[in-house]
């Protein structure tokens, strides 16, 4: 037998005791293919093709196909520096799939990914770094999930052997609208959270706080270009409800676009700076009775017209009220709000 150019390719055809077929073929270049087919007694059938080339490195697939319409395929791929990458993938009769993967280097560190789609089409995915010890160095798990109204969930965990881990909280809505929430602890255990919000209308709202000793939230980043502006009470992620203490200083320093800010409770500093010379600003309303610090300079430079609204029981405005009398001046509207 001779190939596409014209070369000889020798190929051998044996019938074993069991019943099954092996076709070996060898091509000049000095690779081998061996192919063996058989059948079992529940029916099923099994193919195994195996192709060594000259410089070592080769791909072994072995299929099953059973009665019932599953498979399952195992792939093995050698290479001559030492490294191997085997593939293993399973189709069950409900729809439902298992693909795993594993990359090993000739050092003995590998990436091993495993990969669950159920028959509904949520997927479930698992990469595991190890080194050469075989210790695990990371591990990163994604959920995907479609709700019956279209919504797309999306949540991913990482841990690491430094200490270090994070996870994110997605959502796609079918209007386009998109909100993520993300938390990350550094080997040094610095916490930070990220907030983002895409509106349908493709504007955007980001959000980044940094977590403090008391275990607070010091929001240090807002952007947004949308005319109000949102300070929540507490963020729950991964289970956890973390309060918003802090306006981190210079927040909204020079903004010329927020107009209307909602400050909501468990706030009990507002930095310094916090919103100088953001020059449209014109209505405050706030709902922290614990505010105990407002930094130098934190209303200076907003609109002589703003007004602030404190939003609580006429006790507790009493008590908050000398000190944002003292931090906005004279001109500035000070009103409690029921």
């Amino acid at each position: 037998m001779t190939d596409s150019s014209g070369t000889d390719v020798s190929t051998t055809v044996t019938q074993n005791p069991d019943g099954s077929t092996t076709i070996v073929t060898r091509n000049p270049d000095g690779s081998t293919t061996t192919v063996t087919e058989s059948r079992n007694r529940d029916g099923s059938t099994v193919t195994r093709t195996e192709t060594r080339n000259a410089d070592g490195s080769g791909i072994t697939r072995t299929e099953i196909r059973n009665v019932n319409g599953s498979t399952a395929a195992t792939t093995i791929a050698e290479y001559p520096d030492g490294s191997t990458v085997t593939t293993m993938t399973t189709h069950e009769m409900d729809g439902s799939t298992v693909v795993s993967a594993e990359t090993r280097d000739a050092d003995g560190s590998a990436v091993s990914t495993v990969k669950t789609r159920t028959a509904a089409g949520d997927i479930t995915t698992q990469t595991v770094t190890t080194d050469t010890d075989g210790n695990v160095v990371s591990t990163i798990t994604r959920e995907e999930h479609t709700e019956d109204g279209g919504t797309r969930t999306i949540d991913t965990a990482e841990t690491n052997a430094d200490g270090s881990s994070s996870f994110e909280h997605r959502e796609i809505f079918q209007n386009g609208r998109e909100n993520s929430d993300s938390i990350h602890t550094d080997a040094g255990g610095t916490v930070t959270v990220d907030q983002y919000v895409k509106k349908s209308d493709e504007s955007t709202v980001s959000k980044h706080y940094l977590r403090g000793s008391d275990g607070g939230l010091k929001l240090t980043e807002y952007e947004t270009h949308g005319t109000g502006a949102i300070i929540p009470s507490f963020i729950t992620i991964n289970g956890q409800k973390l309060p918003v203490t802090t306006i981190g200083k210079g927040l909204f320093a020079n903004n010329d676009t927020i107009v209307r800010i909602r400050i909501d409770k468990n706030i009990t500093v507002i930095g310094m700076n916090a919103f100088r010379n953001a020059q449209n600003l014109k209505s405050l309303t706030i709902s922290s009775t614990g505010i105990i610090r407002i930094g130098k300079n934190a209303f200076d430079g907003i609109r002589e017209d703003a007004v602030f609204r404190l939003k609580m029981d006429r006790e507790s405005y009493l008590n908050i009220r000398d000190l944002f009398e003292k931090a906005v001046g004279e001109n500035m509207t000070l009103k409690r709000k029921k």
